[in-house]
């Protein structure tokens, strides 16, 4: 179980790392990554707002 928006979001990371790129940490990762990190350290992003539970 997910304990947080950020925990969740790295679960989401680490799944399209291992089905798209064959476990690398290729294209596929770098690009979700990109996006974890927005809404994790944005002050504006839903995830500072919304409530995880």
């Amino acid at each position: 179980m997910y304990t947080s928006w950020g925990a969740f979001s790295a679960g989401y990371v680490l799944g399209r790392m291992l089905r798209f790129d064959e476990g690398e940490f290729g294209e596929w990762y770098e690009r979700s990554l990109a996006g974890h990190r927005i809404l994790a350290e944005d002050p504006d992003s839903p995830w500072r707002r919304m409530a995880w539970g």
